[in-house]
C-alpha cells in the first residue's frame, strides 16, 4: 500500500533529524528453507526440468512426496488392505493412483487409471494432461 511521503509506515510522522541517506538499507532476515511452509508442509513446487507431459508412465514409481508436489492435494485419499489410493477430479475426469510399500516399505505410485465423471472408460493420458493444466497442480 502507497505511504503518504509526509508519514511513516505505523502513520507518525518522521523525526526531523531522520535522514534515510545516513541509515543503512537493512538485508531482509534470512528464513531457512526447512521453515518455509511449502517445504515445512511437504508442497514444494517441482523444478521445471521435473514436471510432467501427462504420460501415466511418468507417475509410476514416484513417491507420496514426489506426487504429491506434482498434483498437489488429492480430492480423495482411501486406505485399501495393501495400498492407498490417491484420488484427483477434474471438470470430466476422476483419475485413482494406487501407491503400494515398495521394499524399502515406501509408498510408491504403481497403477494409475482413469475414468469420466459418469465411469465411462477414458484414456489415462488425456485424463492426466487435464489433471496438469489444472492451475493448482504443482503448486499445491
Amino acid at each position: 500500500m502507497p505511504q503518504h511521503p509526509l508519514k511513516s509506515a505505523n502513520g507518525a510522522a518522521p523525526a526531523a533529524s531522520q535522514s534515510t541517506a545516513a541509515q543503512p538499507a537493512r538485508a531482509p532476515k534470512a528464513t531457512p528453507l526447512a521453515a518455509t511452509p511449502a517445504v515445512a508442509h511437504d508442497d514444494a513446487i517441482l523444478p521445471t526440468a521435473a514436471r510432467l507431459s501427462g504420460d501415466p508412465k511418468e507417475l509410476l514409481g514416484l513417491d507420496h512426496s514426489a506426487l504429491r508436489r506434482a498434483l498437489g492435494k488429492p480430492a480423495r485419499m482411501r486406505d485399501e488392505l495393501t495400498a492407498q489410493v490417491w484420488q484427483y477430479v477434474t471438470g470430466d475426469c476422476v483419475v485413482d493412483l494406487y501407491l503400494y510399500d515398495d521394499d524399502s516399505g515406501a509408498l510408491k505410485v504403481t497403477y494409475v487409471e482413469a475414468r469420466s465423471r459418469t465411469a465411462e472408460p477414458t484414456p489415462t493420458a488425456r485424463c492426466l494432461k487435464s489433471l496438469l493444466e489444472r492451475p493448482t497442480a504443482s503448486a499445491q
